[in-house]
């Protein structure tokens, strides 16, 4: 394991990590319960018809999960649905340039003709124009979408499952806070597409559920799913639904993983999907150049009242 993985737990203890559903009411974010976040959000996505609808997902989720986004998309029926791509240098050892863990597993489970990442900047235009009424944003933070948080304030619906909170988890109409990578159990598909299992390490604090629960529970509310009751049970959806994960289950896939992916049988990105993907790789690190530079702003007159 590379140092910038093996190292990248401790915001799993952060002072702003989210640990109660939350919902908007009378003008600000309240603590609430399960039943009533779920209940209320989705009577807040049924508002709106499917072009009204966006979700960003994100390839940190793992299989079970991106399936779960797959199934209430369709039920809400929306098509904006995209991941947020991340790419740095890589070593060509450990550390690769794609730096999401399961880019592989949103190709094959989200089903989209286009290359994972590569509609971000259309969302993130539908956001800004108006056309995009309620957003549902999966493990992400907003700074990558290009949307201010302004604007993000003024939509309808603002729907967010995350771990910590951050600027626009304030302006959100529900907060879900959901688990990190070392507190939940499922699967990803790794960059040389290995089929690999993740098993929990540590329980989650406070009152966080699993995102698999929580997107589960979403998806039965707005009139979707059935008889799911397990992590096991979504996987044995994939494999009846997906024909790289046929025969398999979370057992068999063993500690060593599975190959299910020949990556060198993958059609050739289409240069259309790769520039919009740079593009929206390139606006990240603008956004976060200034993000630095607002954080250095803020520490230089803090350190001045002193």
């Amino acid at each position: 394991m590379c140092d910038y993985g093996r190292l990248n737990f401790k915001y799993l203890e952060a002072e702003n990590r989210l640990l109660e559903p939350q919902i908007f009411l009378e003008g600000q974010l309240a603590y609430t319960d399960w039943a009533t976040a779920i209940s209320q959000a989705a009577l807040q996505l049924k508002q709106f018809a499917g072009p009204e609808i966006a979700i960003i997902a994100s390839a940190r989720m793992t299989n079970e999960e991106l399936w779960l986004t797959a199934q209430l998309a369709k039920s809400l029926g929306t098509e904006w649905i995209d991941i947020v791509p991340r790419r740095e240098p890589g070593d060509n050892i450990l550390l690769s340039e794609d730096r999401n863990p399961n880019t592989n597993g949103a190709r094959l489970i989200l089903g989209s003709e286009s290359e994972p990442g590569a509609n971000l900047l259309a969302i993130s235009e539908a956001v800004k124009s108006g056309k995009i009424k309620a957003l549902l944003i999966l493990k992400e933070n907003t700074m990558h979408l290009g949307v201010p948080v302004e604007q993000l304030a003024k939509l309808p619906v603002l729907i967010m499952m995350n771990i910590l909170s951050n600027d626009a988890t304030e302006k959100a109409t529900i907060v879900l806070p959901a688990c990190g990578f070392a507190e939940k159990r499922g699967s990803l598909v790794n960059g040389k597409g290995r089929l690999q299992r993740l098993n929990r390490a540590v329980r989650p604090p406070g009152n966080v559920r699993d995102d698999w629960e929580i997107l589960r529970d979403l998806l039965q509310a707005v009139g979707g799913g059935d008889s799911i009751l397990s992590i096991d049970d979504v996987f044995r959806r994939i494999s009846e639904t997906v024909p790289q994960f046929a025969g398999l289950s979370l057992n068999k896939i063993g500690d060593l993983g599975v190959h299910i992916l020949q990556m060198d049988e993958l059609p050739p990105v289409h240069p259309r999907d790769e520039e919009a993907i740079e593009e929206a790789v390139a606006m990240q690190v603008r956004r976060r150049a200034v993000g630095r530079q607002v954080d250095e702003v803020r520490k230089a007159a803090a350190a001045g009242t002193h």
